[in-house]
């Protein structure tokens, strides 16, 4: 008891070392896992006594975790076995076996009102699954008088699985390696009664969509129509984040608008997506990609910036004006990592696009710093009903410096000039970046302190202060 400390119970049933509990949340109701393969159901109603509990068998290996529901009717276990099954509290009848694994289950969890069910393995992921809405009506927990030391015939009868606690012994499985058991196939009888998650209709929505945009981009005038385009485009890229032509469209809108630094993050994760030739026919696929990659390594390369090519660079607006394009040096300095575009074109909503559209450069950066190290450290992806940053908006300001990376006599495998490497800041994750084709790197970057890495080796330790220019050549 609390906060005495005294022992008020001592539980013997298992035959092997216990290795999960949960409690009831709705009644006084202890479950217990165990190395022996069981799980036991402990009364725990006043007065406490030794009490026989309800044994539930069914897995052939250690269960390894336990979660109660939130109405406390019914009990998620998991197993070494690679099985999940959900158990009826009152009775003890097994109800489902509501996931089908691989290798061997290790914990669950439900969510607060059980839709939910997380469950983790021995490799490094974690699976969320749906709770079953098909399960018929579950009775509450009402425990029997076991005062008797000895359950009551209906109980044995009605519940599925389920026999008396026994103190003698039988054959169990030690924990040992688990390594040969992950490799046992299951059997027949485990094959017959696994349900995956029913497979769910993929939506067809995206199509409608990419099938507008194709429309709209096979227009010669793109002027009467860049606000509907942006907005399509970004509808799209919702669903489909490797759309190349949802990015293509983001470009064109972008620059009638004058807004490059959206121009700049689209072009910059363009180089990760396909055009789907299927949907969109409004250009050649060569031409498509020829003029992403001039946006790319033409208009947005800092190299000719650097030698004063931005005087150069002319643009008509819808005016049918022209003028210099004046490109922000939030779109030449703020380099975006790999691991940031890849997951950008990979998982649907991990950004908001909209955040970054017609907002000054100063909040373009920041909200970029802060969206890189916030999908990087492994995020989930923005619930569809989160609303989109609105241009007043302010994310923490970043104190930054430039860093001028020169790896032009570093010995390391270059591709037309540029190298591969890795940046942490403190103790963050690492951030793979690329140079510009003379071996450089000009990046604005929050200050502190960084490590770099070019090849396989830490190169180099240094402190990157506010508004301080460091110069750094590795060779």
């Amino acid at each position: 008891n609390y906060p005495e400390g005294e022992r008020l119970l001592s539980f013997k049933g298992h035959r092997k070392a216990v290795v999960a509990i949960a409690f009831n949340p709705k009644a006084p109701m202890l479950a217990t896992a165990s190395q022996d393969m069981s799980i036991l159901l402990w009364d725990l109603s006043e007065p406490l006594s030794l009490r026989q509990p309800k044994r539930l068998e069914g897995h052939n290996y250690i269960v390894s975790g336990l979660d109660f529901t939130i109405d406390g009717k019914a009990l998620l276990s998991v197993s070494r076995d690679k099985t999940a099954r959900l158990w009826e509290s009152a009775s003890g009848k097994m109800l489902r076996i509501i996931h089908g694994e691989n290798r061997a289950l290790l914990s669950a969890s439900m969510n607060f009102d059980n839709t939910l069910i997380a469950v983790s393995n021995l490799g490094p992921e974690i699976k969320i699954l749906s709770y079953p809405d098909d399960l018929p009506k579950l009775i509450s927990v009402e425990l029997l008088d076991n005062s008797t030391g000895m359950e009551s015939e209906e109980t044995e009868t009605i519940s599925a699985g389920v026999t008396e606690a026994s103190n003698e012994n039988e054959t169990s499985v030690d924990e040992g390696d688990l390594t040969e058991a992950e490799k046992k196939p299951l059997t027949r009888e485990q094959l017959q009664v696994y349900m995956t998650e029913p497979k769910k209709a993929k939506s067809k929505r995206h199509e409608g969509l990419q099938q507008k945009l194709n429309l709209m981009l096979k227009e010669q005038d793109s002027c009467d129509v860049k606000d509907h385009m942006k907005k399509l485009a970004m509808m799209v890229l919702d669903l489909k984040p490797n759309d190349l032509a949802a990015y293509h469209a983001l470009i064109k809108a972008g620059a009638l608008m004058g807004d490059f630094n959206l121009v700049n993050l689209a072009a910059q994760v363009s180089s990760m997506a396909t055009l789907d030739t299927k949907l969109y026919d409004y250009q050649k696929e060569n031409d498509i990609t020829g003029l992403m990659a001039s946006w790319r390594e033409e208009v947005f390369n800092p190299v000719y910036h650097r030698g004063g090519a931005n005087a150069r660079l002319r643009i008509k607006d819808c005016e049918g004006n022209e003028k210099t394009l004046n490109i922000p040096d939030s779109a030449l300095y703020v380099r975006l990592p790999q691991e940031f575009l890849e997951k950008l074109t990979t998982v649907p909503k991990i950004v908001e696009f909209r955040d970054f559209s017609d907002i000054s450069n100063e909040e373009f950066r920041n909200r970029i710093y802060h969206e890189t190290e916030r999908v990087i450290s492994g995020t989930t992806p923005y619930p569809t009903s989160r609303l989109p940053l609105q241009k007043t908006d302010q994310v923490p300001n970043h104190e930054t410096g430039l860093l001028m990376l020169d790896l032009k006599a570093a010995k390391v495998w270059k591709d037309r000039g540029r190298s591969e490497f890795q940046l942490r800041q403190g103790k963050k994750t690492w951030q793979t970046f690329i140079t510009d084709g003379d071996g450089m790197a000009v990046m604005q970057l929050p200050i502190g302190k960084y490590y770099i890495r070019v090849g396989a080796f830490l190169e180099k330790t240094f402190f990157l202060g506010k508004d301080k220019e460091l110069k750094l050549n590795i060779r």
